[in-house]
């Protein structure tokens, strides 16, 4: 079964690497241990992309083929493209993806929003999913919201 994971833009820590992201259609970790769990994501895995103040900003499928940035003769950074790659169009805060989750788990349900990459159930993944498709990307011309 294919995975589902969030990942933290880190924005706080260096403003370019969100743009970098979205730019190139890709996910990326920059610090350990972080940055080694990229490998660990899959083919067709559901990926999204989470800037801590705006909260889900793109999503994409991952393809798999982890890769790593060297600069100066040293490891930089851990990445992968992503495919089916989006930018959403209204992004989806924090708060609102916790209260998705439990819509589909339970009110226990916790988001570790701590951490750089979280791995959520793929049930969740695809709620998120199918939640951006139907109220946060333009459709014929119009904008929809929860």
């Amino acid at each position: 079964m294919k995975r589902a994971f969030i990942v933290n833009t880190n924005k706080s820590y260096n403003p370019t690497n969100e743009k970098e992201m979205l730019q190139e259609m890709k996910v990326a970790a920059y610090q350990s241990p972080w940055k080694y769990y990229i490998s660990d994501i899959q083919a067709g895995d559901i990926v999204f992309l989470h800037s801590n103040t705006n909260g889900i900003i793109a999503r994409g499928l991952a393809t798999g083929e982890a890769k790593v940035k060297v600069t100066n003769g040293r490891e930089s950074y851990h990445y992968m493209q992503l495919d089916e790659f989006e930018k959403v169009e209204q992004p989806v805060p924090a708060k609102d993806v916790t209260y998705l989750a439990r819509q589909v788990t339970d009110l226990y349900f916790r988001m570790r929003w701590y951490q750089a990459i979280m791995h959520v159930p793929h049930v969740v993944g695809e709620h998120i999913w199918e939640h951006i498709t139907n109220h946060c990307m333009k459709k014929e011309g119009l904008m929809y919201y929860i």
